[in-house]
């Protein structure tokens, strides 16, 4: 509904307008003034949308209102019709006026004036009232660009972090050939971050390895594996009298630690797949233990798959007990943790490379040094893969005692 002020000294004037405009089914809201003055105080009162404004009146005439109110920043874009019985309308435009009516005013001139007049005011309404809001949605676009932005930092700055992690978390080279007599290291992660971790420890004649992997990506992949790294780590510190922790001891306590509530919870978990292995570099022996994460030894001119517990909920299930494993070795045996990358599900879903292809690439490379098996399964992996996408991390560790 549209506020109108009628300012005139000639009440019958104001009663007549009145009259028009309220029988108009009550579209308008009506304010009435005698004089310019009052006129000027009921404008800043109630903010009319249209204003008609008889020139000649006392105390203050229509022609000085006019003019106070396009000095006035706001009020001058309220429409002021004149009422006037000259025809000296120039000065009226002149000073501001949008439009005149001439008394004795014809009824339906005027209305059709009010009409047009006010079809402008509430087209300039909900003009700006569409500014208003694409400034908003301006905003809220601007805002939410800062938001990403912020975001994007933060993921920037979590994927350099996590990789310093995940550096961090791989054993250097110098350290292996310190603890480990012969060995090669080959790791191609199928990402950026890799979802594959191993951590090693030198115990003077022993040697552990930890070596993790899970089925989250980026970098929660990398932080759940450090926390299986760093929890194992604590652990293999720790000593049953003067002898070292077995692996499968070593696993039950990893198992207790992260599933402890401060700790980290079961949706977590049940992906990791996990194996611990103590080497004894003097007698030889390996110990080891693990869930859903097989590796392989090459004994006596055959691969055997050292197979370790198969549980569904991975270390989040409290209701088995590790069983640690012990195995005799020989100077000729060969130890391949793998991580199989030379998958080649393009072909079927359930087969892998490593059940068929990688296992004969052992078998055929084995005997080579160990710098010359690591070059030699890089070319035999870039050969098979060509074109097609990596499916996964590619890890090798071989250990010759």
């Amino acid at each position: 509904m549209n506020k109108i002020l009628i300012a005139d000294d000639s009440k019958l004037v104001i009663s007549l307008i009145k009259n028009i405009f309220q029988s108009d089914q009550n579209e308008y809201t009506l304010i009435t003034a005698e004089d310019g003055k009052e006129a000027l105080s009921k404008v800043h009162a109630e903010n009319p949308d249209l204003i008609l404004m008889d020139w000649e009146m006392p105390i203050m005439s229509g022609i000085e209102a006019l003019v106070e109110l396009k000095a006035d920043e706001n009020t001058r874009d309220i429409p002021v019709i004149m009422l006037t019985g000259s025809d000296n309308i120039a000065e009226a435009f002149d000073k501001g006026a949008n439009d005149f009516v001439q008394k004795p005013f014809n009824k339906p001139e005027l209305i059709t004036r009010v009409k047009t007049a006010l079809e402008l005011v509430n087209a300039t309404k909900e003009l700006k009232t569409k500014s208003i809001e694409f400034d908003i949605q301006k905003d809220k676009l601007r805002n939410q660009k800062n938001q990403l932005m912020i975001q994007k930092k933060e993921l920037v700055d979590s994927i350099v972090v996590a990789k310093i992690i995940q550096k961090l978390s791989y054993p250097s080279t110098s350290f292996l050939d310190q603890c480990i007599p012969h060995y090669f290291l080959l790791c191609q992660p199928k990402d950026e971050l890799a979802h594959t971790a191993l951590t090693s420890w030198d115990k003077g004649a022993y040697v552990y390895l930890c070596f993790s992997s899970n089925d989250a990506r980026g970098v929660h992949a990398v932080l759940l594996n450090a926390a299986c790294q760093l929890a194992a780590s604590k652990i293999i510190e720790l000593k049953s009298g003067d002898k070292l922790l077995n692996p499968g001891l070593i696993l039950e306590l990893l198992r207790k630690k992260l599933n402890e509530p401060a700790e980290l919870g079961p949706d977590s978990t049940n992906s990791v797949e996990i194996l611990i292995v103590q080497l004894d570099k003097e007698k030889k022996v390996i110990q080891y233990a693990g869930i859903n994460k097989p590796f392989f030894i090459i004994k006596n001119g055959k691969i055997i798959e050292m197979k370790t517990d198969s549980i569904q909920g991975g270390l989040s299930d409290t209701s088995f007990k590790p069983i640690n494993h012990k195995v005799q070795l020989t100077e000729k045996d060969i130890i391949y943790l793998v991580n199989d990358g030379f998958s080649h599900r393009h072909l079927s879903e359930s087969s892998d490379y490593l059940s068929a292809e990688l296992s004969k690439v052992f078998l055929k490379i084995f005997g080579k040094p160990m710098g010359k098996q690591n070059d030699l399964l890089i070319k035999t992996f870039d050969s098979w893969k060509k074109d097609l996408r990596q499916e996964d991390d590619i890890f090798v560790l071989g250990i010759k005692l």
